[in-house]
C-alpha cells in the first residue's frame, strides 16, 4: 500500500493527518480536547443565530399584535445577543490562532518502518483474536507532548 492510499484511509477513519514524508507519518493526537471545542464553537454559533432569529420573529409578532413594550430595550437586548454571537469566533481565533487544532494539539510521529511492519504482518498473517494480536506492542511512537524529567 502506498503512502497516499494510507493517508486517505486514515482520514476516512477520522484521524487528522498533519503531514507525511518518507520517514514518518505525523498525526494529530486523537485525544486532543480542543478538537471538541472547535466543533462546539461551530455548533454554538449556529444555535445562537437560530435563537436570535426566533426571538426577533417573536418580538415582531408581538409588535404586530399591539404589545406595548419599549423598542429601545428590545434593540439593546438584540444588539447584545448579536454582539456576543459576533465576537465569539474572533476571540477564539485570537486566543488560539486560526486553527485551534494546530495550535493546541500535539503531533504524534509514527515512523514509516513501523507502519510498513504492521501492514506487512497484517497482510501475511491470518486474522486472529484480539487478545492474540500483540503487533501493536512493538511500535515505537514518539509523542511531542511527553516531557522527560
Amino acid at each position: 500500500m502506498n503512502i497516499d492510499t494510507l493517508v486517505i484511509n486514515l482520514r476516512q477513519m477520522g484521524y487528522t493527518v498533519r503531514g507525511y514524508d518518507s520517514n514518518a507519518l505525523y498525526l494529530v493526537d486523537p485525544s486532543c480536547i480542543f478538537v471538541g471545542f472547535k466543533t462546539f464553537f461551530e455548533y454554538a454559533w449556529v444555535i445562537i443565530v437560530i435563537l436570535t432569529g426566533i426571538m426577533l420573529t417573536g418580538w415582531a409578532i408581538s409588535l404586530l399584535r399591539g404589545a406595548k413594550n419599549d423598542i429601545f430595550t428590545n434593540m439593546k437586548n438584540l444588539v447584545l445577543i448579536l454582539g456576543i454571537a459576533s465576537v465569539t469566533m474572533p476571540i477564539v481565533s485570537f486566543v488560539w490562532g486560526d486553527n485551534i487544532e494546530q495550535a493546541a494539539c500535539d503531533v504524534v510521529t509514527v515512523p514509516m518502518s513501523d507502519v510498513n511492519e504492521i501492514l506487512s504482518s497484517a497482510k501475511n498473517n491470518p486474522m486472529s483474536n484480539f487478545n492474540e494480536f500483540d503487533e501493536f506492542e512493538k511500535l515505537d511512537i514518539y509523542d511531542t507532548g511527553v516531557t522527560s524529567y
